[in-house]
């Protein structure tokens, strides 16, 4: 099979247990779940969908030259993401850390068709889903991994921080040794790095995480009403908009009327509406220096003093305002 990936590019796909993958009802649902949340109702280019993100990530695997099982992990590692992605983090108070899907991964899955997918073909569906068992699909951040690397190449795209050519010279420098992937040129990976600190000013910004904590509060009254239930989460992004408009409720309705293109916003010290706390993502990748493997950080001081400030600034969390509601 043809498949045409924004990133990468025409892919030919032949194994057919990927095929059936990618068919199931399972990823499927992956296509009605945005990969920027609440983002889309501000701007309808960001579009991007969980299951996009999720043949990217398997697509860069092979491409590194990951063995079958840990392609199928790639494709199925975000089958258990909610409606919205990490809104639900905010529902749940885990706007920092942002692991629901991955907590609730196998109860959700084991309910889905992937199951006897899998085994139809021979595989512990069990085995596939435990991302502890593929080290280029998952690292723990700030290291490299196939998952962060995509969604940064992904994201940046769509962003318009950067086009296809630097695509191109990222993926030609990504090397793997040790399970580990890394950098053959210290200059790219720094570009690269740099770049991912004005990702994360987007990933981690004040509008963003406000965006996510009008809707998670939406939510959360929803299922303190009965409105929804939290089945209704691993639903699409767009029924579980409907229940929650439907349900005419003045609290929710307020809530999704501030979710819109000209909200305003600004940053205090006091008299704030939310003080809202937020994941940080970063990457410190690994790059290959005559012949020895250490982290950009190791390298370049000044790197690791961006990476130092980038953070600090954000732990706190932003206390935002509304100018216009």
């Amino acid at each position: 099979m043809k498949y045409i990936d924004k990133v990468y590019g025409e892919v030919g796909i032949e194994e057919q247990v990927i095929l059936d993958v990618m068919n199931s009802r399972a990823l499927r649902r992956l296509k009605e779940i945005n990969q920027y949340g609440t983002w889309v109702f501000v701007n309808p280019k960001y579009n991007t969908n969980r299951f996009e993100h999720s043949v990217g990530v398997m697509i860069l695997l092979a491409k590194l030259g990951a063995d079958l099982k840990e392609q199928l992990a790639a494709s199925a590692h975000d089958v258990a993401h909610t409606a919205f992605s990490h809104v639900i983090d905010y529902v749940f108070g885990k706007a920092e850390v942002q692991d629901y899907h991955e907590i609730h991964a196998e109860e959700y899955i084991s309910k889905t068709d992937l199951p006897d997918i899998l085994k139809s073909h021979g595989f512990d569906w069990k085995e596939i889903i435990d991302e502890k068992n593929f080290p280029l699909l998952e690292q723990e951040q700030p290291e490299l991994c196939a998952d962060r690397i995509d969604y940064f190449l992904r994201d940046g795209q769509v962003f318009g921080l950067f086009g296809k050519e630097f695509i191109l010279k990222v993926i030609q420098c990504l090397k793997v040794r040790n399970n580990l992937i890394f950098y053959d040129n210290l200059e790219v990976a720094k570009e690269a790095a740099e770049l991912h600190f004005k990702m994360g000013e987007f990933w981690a910004s004040p509008m963003q995480s406000l965006l996510f904590e009008l809707l998670s509060q939406a939510i959360r009254i929803g299922l303190d009403e009965g409105i929804i239930s939290e089945s209704d989460l691993w639903g699409t992004d767009g029924e579980l908009l409907e229940k929650l408009k439907s349900a005419k409720n003045k609290e929710i309705d307020n809530l999704l009327l501030l979710i819109r293109p000209d909200l305003q916003i600004e940053l205090v010290d006091r008299d704030w509406d939310y003080h809202i706390y937020t994941k940080v993502r970063y990457s410190d990748p690994l790059v290959m220096i005559d012949g020895d493997l250490k982290k950009l950080s190791q390298i370049d001081p000044d790197f690791k003093k961006g990476a130092e400030d980038f953070i600090a600034e954000r732990k706190p969390g932003y206390k935002i305002k509304i100018i216009n509601d």
